[in-house]
């Protein structure tokens, strides 16, 4: 793995709402039992869970980096009922804390799922739903897995529906892709590190500051309750590699005090990682909710 090379000046994180929605809670938790499960996070009637689309927003010095785009908002009545959208999306979050999607230099995407991708793009026309696609963020380069645009391409996934091409071309055709092959410096403390297992090149965010790492683990953990190997989802395309990607990211995350960015928890967003009992590994809130929501985290 590239070894990171630490910022001089402090990274400021602040975690956005990039949509909430809700999808099956068998399909969440893979081979584990309703029964199980269920105690976690209760389904609703339709044997759906709520979950979170974070993403964060990275300032170094002047350069603004956003990590994830989030759910976006091209969604028929029909997808909203299915999915059960919720919240904002991210272009809204982002004005809320006064930053404009004009100023964002860098996008990092974990891999290219249409709850990840989504707010690239959005319709412009006369109505919410119509006219050709447009970029949010017209001069942000938007850096993914050289092997994940392919596979997105190819929609090499467990289910048809989790790449949509259409919403990644107008990145491609604007110039604004950039391509990268394994473990990565992305330059102002960030880097990017292969954790294959949803999908086969996805990657996590690693932050350095001056005193500490944050890494925004994407779908290699989902939720806090995601930390034990068999808890994993079945949308994995390789879910072997999964157990093994994030028990090597734990261990790293647990020896350094790494704080853990996650995606899809829409109770524990920030989390540490220390042992249980058992020595298993377990994730912690690293702060009181509310506050690592409505403040910035300074690395």
């Amino acid at each position: 793995m590239t070894k990171s090379t630490r910022s001089d000046i402090p990274i400021r994180l602040r975690i956005l709402d990039g949509g909430h929605m809700l999808l099956d809670g068998g399909t969440m938790f893979g081979v584990i039992p309703r029964v199980n499960w269920q105690k976690l996070i209760p389904p609703d009637e339709q044997n759906r869970i709520r979950l979170a689309c974070w993403c964060v927003l990275a300032e170094i010095g002047e350069k603004r980096v956003l990590i994830e785009a989030g759910l976006g908002d091209k969604y028929s009545e029909k997808e909203r009922s299915i999915y059960g959208l919720t919240g904002s999306w991210v272009a809204p979050a982002l004005e809320a804390v006064g930053v404009s999607c004009d100023s964002i230099d860098q996008i990092i995407l974990t891999h290219l799922h249409f709850d990840h991708a989504g707010g690239l793009t959005r319709f412009n026309g006369e109505l919410p739903d119509e006219g050709p696609q447009q970029l949010v963020f017209p001069n942000a380069e938007v850096v993914v897995q050289d092997g994940e645009w392919r596979d997105a391409l190819d929609n090499y996934s467990t289910t048809r529906s989790s790449y949509r091409t259409e919403e990644l071309e107008p990145v491609r055709d604007a110039g604004k892709l950039k391509l990268v092959n394994g473990d990565v410096e992305i330059g102002g403390g960030i880097r990017v590190r292969v954790t294959p297992g949803h999908t086969r090149y996805h990657q996590s965010v690693i932050l350095t500051g001056p005193n500490r790492t944050a890494c925004f683990v994407g779908e290699l953990l989902p939720t806090v309750y995601h930390a034990r190997p068999a808890y994993q989802m079945a949308y994995d395309v390789l879910p072997i590699e999964t157990m093994r990607s994030k028990a090597a990211l734990m261990q790293k995350a647990e020896a350094d005090n790494w704080l853990l960015i996650l995606d899809h928890d829409p109770d524990h967003p920030a989390v540490t990682v220390s042992r249980d009992e058992r020595t298993r590994f377990a994730l912690t809130d690293a702060a009181d909710h509310n506050d690592v929501l409505s403040d910035w985290v300074n690395l």
